[in-house]
């Protein structure tokens, strides 16, 4: 195998690097065929709904920490201005 007809991507700045990655992306999944198209659709949604409830998850504990020492640092008399 021979790494002539690849593009170095590296040559481009960064941003560039990331909308031809996204368009070489783009490719293969239009060359998919239609069973392809939906095992790679349905791994995506499952991606999604994994990414989503790790965030509800890893979300709602911070936000729960957050409120537990900001009713700490109240309870020890400190005003509100200095824990914002």
């Amino acid at each position: 195998m021979t790494t002539d007809r690849y593009i170095n991507l590296n040559i481009f700045g960064k941003e560039l690097n990331k909308d031809l990655k996204h368009l070489f992306e783009i490719a293969e999944i239009t060359k998919m065929d239609r069973k392809e198209l939906a095992v790679y659709q349905e791994s995506l949604k499952d991606y999604w709904d994994l990414k989503n409830a790790m965030d509800m998850y890893f979300g709602k504990g911070k936000i729960e920490e957050q409120t537990k020492i900001a009713i700490n640092l109240i309870n020890m008399r400190m005003n509100i201005s200095q824990i914002a």
